[in-house]
């Protein structure tokens, strides 16, 4: 019986060992990524407009037109991504709508991507998704910039239905 006992301390302590190193490495992997450094999250402000343009194609008469401006203010923290999304209505049939991202690096660039939709059925809130486009741009630090799309009812085949949407962004 006393042979047995020295085996079980020492086994006991490599369990132990084991257990704890894992657990130091994942803390010290984490760690880095987990905290951003105090500098690197400063609040933004970025202001602009949505303008759209949009027709609403008609089979009598004349197509119905309609235009928005819709003045924005984004805001977010350097280093992440906020999410915007906006819409406009026409003709009681069509909606068109952006969805975009922005990120603002630490040299003051906005980073933005999203998509523009085109939505035409038997209302303006339909869910019939009938065209999109997908756009990426930057805006440097102390500029303004803007992004022109255009949307048209590509599962339809028909062009007379459309958004022209500007998107434009002031990066202070």
């Amino acid at each position: 019986m006393e042979a047995k006992t020295p085996r079980r301390g020492p086994r006991s302590f490599r369990l132990r060992h084991a257990l704890a190193v894992p657990s130091a490495i994942a803390v010290a992997v984490a760690l880095p990524g987990a905290v951003a450094h105090p500098s690197a999250l400063q609040p933004w402000t970025v202001t602009g407009t949505v303008d759209m343009h949009i027709s609403d194609y008609e089979t009598f008469g004349s197509n119905q037109i309609c235009n928005h401006r819709i003045p924005i203010t984004n805001t977010g923290t350097t280093g992440a991504t906020s999410a915007y999304w906006y819409f406009g209505k026409c003709g009681g049939e069509i909606r068109a709508e952006i969805h975009y991202s922005i990120s603002r690096d630490s040299g003051g660039f906005l980073n933005v991507k999203g998509n523009t939709y085109l939505y035409e059925g038997a209302s303006e809130n339909t869910a019939d998704l009938d065209g999109e486009q997908s756009f990426r741009f930057k805006v440097p630090p102390r500029s303004t910039h803007s992004k022109l799309m255009e949307v048209w009812n590509t599962d339809e085949d028909q062009p007379a239905d459309f958004v022209r949407l500007t998107l434009t962004l002031n990066n202070p």
